[in-house]
């Protein structure tokens, strides 16, 4: 699995980042760069979007039966690491 594209969203305390298992590269080789966003959303195969909250950010869950994206939520990046790592080892995801 590999990183396609990283994009800070500082103005609402978030970053964003894409992986997938593929050989296809970015067109450009700076993850940051805003090109690669609209190229990662156009590929046709699965993308795991992880976001990633700056600070003291809170999200509020989607109510059960209610509209939205769904997710888990962990507390530091190692534990994120760890399970993202456990899954991809597993070829869940």
């Amino acid at each position: 699995m590999q990183s396609l594209s990283v994009q800070p969203v500082d103005e609402v305390g978030f970053t964003l980042y894409f992986y997938a298992f593929t050989d296809e590269q970015p067109p450009v080789a700076d993850l940051q760069a805003v090109v690669n966003r609209s190229w990662t959303y156009q590929r046709p195969f699965n993308i795991l979007e992880v976001q990633h909250l700056h600070g003291d950010v809170t999200v509020d869950r989607v109510p059960v039966g209610g509209a939205g994206y769904g997710g888990f939520m962990v507390s530091g990046v190692d534990v994120l690491s760890d399970n993202l790592l456990g899954l991809v080892a597993s070829n869940t995801i």
